[in-house]
């Protein structure tokens, strides 16, 4: 800012009028001044020019501003112009011409200067109501601002309280809502894992009822094949224990009437006729059966059949002591060792290719007996489509009308069935029972229940008693479900994952470590 700007400044906030006049106490100051003062004091005594004129206006004028400025009896500037004011009042007389002049000229701009002030203090004044009334205005202002803020705040505060109670209200309800729906889904799926497991444990009952109905059917017919052999063989034994006894009566009260070269020589032509019937049936069941060859052999002891052929003995025995004609047409017995006139065909004296015929008779019943000399015994049922045989190393083979082939070990003690359409069964000593199919599938069933199934790809399946269901792959996966609802997998790495009925889910590692365990939530 200039020197000679006389414009108010405001200081503080104030606003001061003796900034405005800075000039002329300036100019005062250097006039006043104690040096210049004395100066020029000294001066005008060594001049001894003194002015006889000099006007006490403008002590009036000094004392005038020192009022306006609120200079106090100790401001060192007041005290400068008390002090000049005596010296000017002392050596008015000594003051020059020229000093006059230089003080008029100050005068006049001291007047200058005061009207200045004035027109100052009077644009001070009003900037200072204006400044007040614009104070006011702004704190009115202010005090609408602060009324309106305050009503704003509260619409604001119930707005949100409004919005909190409404957002509570839906969040308790979406918890409710939320909690109901999880309460019903973990009671859907504890039924669903319920079911699964009642349905998983039915089913192995289901499997174990098939077993135990299939074994019951296979007994079953078992039990009909030997009462049926037991009918038989009780029948066979009654009539030739009849036939003996009528012989043996005969033979006690009366003496024979013929020898037993009479015997053999009438004996050829029945005995012929019987083996010629038995050599057609057998032609019948060799091309029934085709050109299988003869591979298993059935127990050794069979007392039908050792019993027979000493009933056999024993009848030729009585029959060489018989020589009633009646007694030879009663006996169903024919013995070809005794009879040597007998020349039979090739094809009769050598059913088998290998081995000829040592023994043969017709049951009572129309079936077939023949024993070969290799120890194999031959019975062919009296509709020729039931074909027995019966080795000497204990092994049974039975060819049946269905074209079915069952072969029973009697080393091993198993059954084994070859069914047309190509399945093979076999039942084991310990009651296990093995079914292969064409292509190649493997079924065993144990009696306490075990089933497993062993696919071509490598699959194998095991469902226990108690419905437990296990699965292997190829791949080494090992699938194992529990009746309860439990599916726990086992992989070739050996990391195994646990997955509960109720969600949870379980990963471990191979070392034993929990990877992963979780609750999954639908």
């Amino acid at each position: 800012m200039s020197p000679d700007d006389d414009t108010p400044h405001e200081v503080d906030g104030v606003i001061s009028p003796v900034s405005g006049s800075s000039q002329q106490m300036r100019v005062l100051g250097e006039c006043y001044s104690t040096d210049s003062s004395q100066q020029s004091f000294v001066g005008l005594s060594h001049n001894n020019e003194v002015s006889s004129s000099f006007d006490t206006k403008e002590f009036e004028l000094i004392e005038k501003l020192a009022a306006e400025f609120s200079l106090d009896s100790n401001d060192s500037l007041y005290q400068q112009l008390v002090f000049k004011q005596e010296v000017v009042e002392g050596e008015a007389l000594q003051i020059p011409l020229e000093q006059q002049r230089k003080l008029e000229d100050i005068v006049t701009q001291l007047e200058k200067d005061a009207a200045d002030i004035e027109r100052a203090k009077e644009l001070l004044s009003k900037e200072k109501a204006r400044l007040e009334e614009e104070k006011q205005d702004l704190e009115k202002a202010s005090a609408e601002f602060c009324i309106l803020r305050e009503q704003k705040l509260k619409s604001i505060e119930r707005e949100k309280a409004f919005v909190r109670r409404q957002t509570n209200v839906l969040k308790s309800r979406e918890s409710d809502l939320v909690s109901l729906l999880r309460q019903q889904i973990a009671d859907l799926q504890g039924e669903v894992c319920d079911k699964e497991a009642k349905l998983s444990v039915f089913r192995s009952k289901t499997r174990l009822l098939e077993s135990d109905l299939r074994q019951s059917k296979d007994e079953c017919a078992a039990l009909k094949l030997k009462f049926r052999g037991l009918e038989e063989s009780t029948t066979r034994l009654e009539q030739e224990n009849s036939q003996l006894r009528v012989k043996l009566g005969k033979t006690l009260s009366r003496k024979p009437q013929a020898s037993s070269s009479d015997l053999a020589t009438k004996q050829p032509s029945k005995t012929a006729a019987a083996l010629k019937s038995a050599q057609r049936r057998g032609d019948d069941s060799t091309e029934r059966s085709g050109e299988k060859c003869v591979r298993f052999l059935v127990p050794e002891e069979d007392p039908v059949f050792t019993e027979t052929k000493d009933r056999a003995v024993q009848a030729d025995r009585l029959s060489q002591n018989v020589t009633t004609p009646e007694n030879r047409v009663l006996s169903p017995v024919f013995v070809n060792e005794p009879i040597q006139p007998v020349s039979l065909p090739l094809a009769l004296a050598d059913p088998t290719a290998q081995f000829s015929k040592n023994f043969e008779r017709v049951r009572p019943d129309g079936s077939t007996e023949s024993i070969y000399k290799n120890g194999t015994v031959q019975e062919i049922s009296a509709n020729g489509q039931v074909v027995t045989y019966h080795y000497a190393n204990g092994d049974t083979r039975r060819f049946l009308a269905d074209g079915s082939e069952v072969y029973y070990f009697g080393a091993k003690e198993l059954t084994q069935t070859k069914y047309p359409s190509g399945v093979i069964v076999v039942k084991y000593k310990d009651g296990r029972e093995e079914t292969h199919y064409p292509d190649s599938k493997v079924d065993v069933r144990s009696p306490d229940g075990l089933h497993i199934s062993l696919t071509p790809d490598g699959r194998r399946t095991e469902l226990y008693p108690d419905g437990t269901l296990v699965e292997k792959t190829p791949d080494g996966v090992e699938r194992r479900e529990f009746p309860n609802g439990d599916v726990k997998f086992k992989y070739a790495d050996g990391t195994e994952e646990t997955r509960y009925a109720s969600g949870r889910v379980r990963v471990k590692s191979c070392n034993g470590s929990i990877l992963r365990d979780e609750i999954l939530t639908t």
